[in-house]
């Protein structure tokens, strides 16, 4: 069983707990609260070496540690707030304020576009001045704060909607009328089962290929030349390991899986795009894929590069042998937070080493039934996880649905589903 380390102030870890018991089904978690800047680091360091992989508070608590010790050995994830968030504390205000305006409530900068207009009308949300971005990360909960203050003081504000959780009992103190932004269950649950397939990833077989698809936000040719320039000049700077070439709209990279594996740290970060970055003037889109074969592969990577290209920025992304998007990746050596991400289209895609489990439990069928306490038996999982692949396949019209149940049998029907172990391998 896996070991989880969760790191964050008190305030989120309370929010937290309330997915703890999903969690804990799933391996094992232990939780660690830090205090300020200096205990975060040292919590870390203490503990980092007991866990197969750390899960954080917020993108503040990721980004310090970041900037205070450099790149992160193990697979590591943040929870994040996405415009459900928002929206929940927009539904909490207008119940416990009625009349409540919401032009002197101030929002902390989203990370992701929030459709305020939707809800507040076409006025939309006041925003928190947003930290001046080269700021070190451990100025931004002074700088933060100062902004907290100055619009309170001046009577701009009767709410701040704040984001720092180690905040809260500062606001407390000063008189601030707050909420805090937390992430729901559901986001939080995205995030853990998303750093869970990453655990459960094994490194890609020696034979398998790894394609990258690079491509500037505009069509310009020029850009495209300038960025098989850069490209190739990465590959020389990195020992070779990229073949670069141009094919139509994109910089087409090819590389041996193994090493596609280790360039990024086991799919977490990314080495090249930090490179690329720093030579070029405009925003670009890479997408990795990675698999047993180069059409496979060159599938993942047009997937990848889709996603990265719907990025405001320049970002990465990358499609693993067993279909499962990973992005957008952290820039190695840099503060560049890195969400875990499983686009719902790919949640039915059973990993192959599950499908050959299945294959073997029910050898020379090409279509099994059975129900989750079987298949968790047949795949070492927990009958619940079982349930909720099973109704993932079933969906995506993978699977069909059965009862399977004699008419002496007592108590609720359980739910058998259909697989054909041939379309999904």
């Amino acid at each position: 069983m896996y070991s989880i380390g969760i790191i964050a102030v008190a305030a989120s870890l309370k929010n937290i707990m309330e997915i703890a018991p999903q969690m804990q089904e799933q391996c094992n978690v232990t939780f660690l609260t830090y205090t300020s800047n200096d205990n975060l680091v040292y919590i870390y360091q203490q503990n980092v070496s007991q866990f197969d992989a750390l899960l954080f508070g917020g993108s503040y608590t990721y980004n310090i540690l970041l900037e205070r010790v450099g790149s992160i050995p193990k697979p590591c994830a943040f929870f994040n707030i996405a415009d459900r968030d928002y929206f929940r504390v927009i539904a909490q205000l207008a119940i416990q304020e009625p009349g409540v305006d919401f032009s002197r409530v101030f929002f902390d900068q989203p990370d992701q576009p929030v459709d305020f207009e939707s809800v507040l009308g076409p006025q939309g949300a006041s925003i928190v001045e947003e930290i001046d971005p080269s700021v070190p990360y451990g100025d931004y909960w002074n700088q933060g704060l100062n902004r907290y203050r100055e619009l309170w003081q001046s009577g701009q504000a009767d709410w701040i909607v704040s984001r720092f959780g180690s905040m809260e009992e500062q606001l407390q103190k000063e008189g601030i009328r707050y909420k805090l932004l937390l992430p729901s269950k559901e986001s939080m649950l995205d995030t853990f089962y998303g750093l869970l397939l990453r655990l459960q990833e094994k490194a890609p077989r020696g034979g398998a290929t790894g394609i990258g698809l690079l491509r500037p936000h505009s069509s310009s040719g020029r850009q495209l030349e300038d960025l098989a320039l850069a490209a190739e000049q990465a590959s020389r700077q990195m020992g070779g390991v990229f073949l670069v070439y141009r094919h139509g709209p994109n910089v087409e990279l090819t590389v041996s899986a193994p090493t596609l594996w280790e360039a990024t740290r086991q799919y977490t970060s990314s080495r090249l795009l930090p490179f690329l970055k720093k030579r070029l003037d405009f925003p670009f889109a890479i997408g990795w894929g990675c698999a047993e074969d180069v059409i496979a592969a060159h599938r993942g990577a047009s997937r990848a590069l889709k996603n990265a290209l719907s990025q405001p920025a320049s970002s990465a992304f990358l499609v693993t042998e067993d279909a499962y998007l990973i992005g957008p990746l952290a820039e190695e050596g840099n503060g560049t937070p890195i969400a875990v991400q499983r686009p719902q289209e790919l949640m039915y895609r059973l990993p192959a080493r599950y499908v050959n489990q299945l294959a073997e439990a029910f050898e020379g069928k090409k279509e099994v039934v059975l129900c989750a306490q079987e298949m968790g038996e047949i795949l070492n999982l927990t009958t619940r996880s079982a349930a909720r692949i099973l109704s993932q396949l079933a969906d995506a019209g993978s699977a069909v649905t059965a009862n399977k149940r004699g008419m002496s049998q007592r108590g609720r029907p359980v739910k058998y589903y259909r697989l054909d172990l041939e379309a999904l391998g």
